[in-house]
């Protein structure tokens, strides 16, 4: 009797000892499944990602900004140079462009790399192409003109470029408006050489894509970009 008492004892015991360990496991599995205050998981519920940029087009943004610079100051240096209209006329523009640009850079929470003098940029690459532009802008009225086609010629080059890697809609929005911009300067540009009896050959556009512009008529209006 004894004996039976003290099986039944052990199998109690064992019966006891399984049903822990099983409640143990389901509450390491149901702790583990719960994500505390303060994670990831909870930025992700309150954050609907619509101020968030991929680091590639906070690059381009702040290239943009500067290149949109670039161009005004280039402009704006050969009026001075030059007193041509068209220089004066389309260096207003690329200020409305270096405004809009600096409106993505606000919305995204991204700092403007803008330096206030003229002519002066962070970006070397750009810093080395203003002063090509204006060395060779400076020299000839024709050149001058060669010298407005290239940075129109470029800058609808990299908007299209961009347009094509980013995902944001805003920013396709906004950099296709400029881009409508660029091919009515490009367009006022090649007036001028046809006047002069200038030949120019598009150093980033294809010849293809170029003729294609001059040929079109001028663009009005825009597609508001809702920010």
């Amino acid at each position: 009797m004894k004996s039976n008492n003290f099986k039944l004892g052990i199998l109690i015991t064992i019966t006891m000892m399984i049903l822990s360990g099983l409640n143990s496991c389901s509450k390491t599995t149901e702790e583990e499944d719960a994500v505390p205050a303060g994670t990831s998981a909870d930025y992700l519920a309150d954050n609907t990602f619509k101020d968030m940029i991929a680091l590639s087009d906070e690059e381009s943004l702040v290239f943009m900004r500067e290149e949109e610079k670039m161009a005004r100051d280039v402009y704006i240096f050969l009026y001075e140079k030059w007193e041509l209209m068209v220089f004066d006329n389309i260096s207003n523009s690329e200020q409305r462009h270096m405004d809009k640009v600096l409106e993505l850079l606000v919305h995204f929470g991204i700092d403007d790399p803008a330096l206030p003098g003229y002519g002066e940029f962070v970006n070397e690459e750009i810093q080395e192409l203003y002063n090509s532009l204006v060395a060779s802008g400076e020299t000839s009225v024709e050149e001058a003109i060669i010298a407005g086609a290239t940075i129109e010629d470029k800058d609808i080059f990299d908007l299209q470029n961009f347009i094509n890697e980013t995902e944001d809609e805003l920013i396709q929005c906004v950099c296709s408006n400029l881009m409508r911009a660029s091919r009515n300067h490009l367009r006022a540009f090649a007036r001028h050489l046809e006047m002069m009896e200038i030949d120019y050959t598009p150093q980033f556009l294809t010849q293809e894509e170029y003729d294609a512009i001059i040929s079109g008529s001028h663009e009005a209006g825009g597609t508001p970009c809702n920010f």
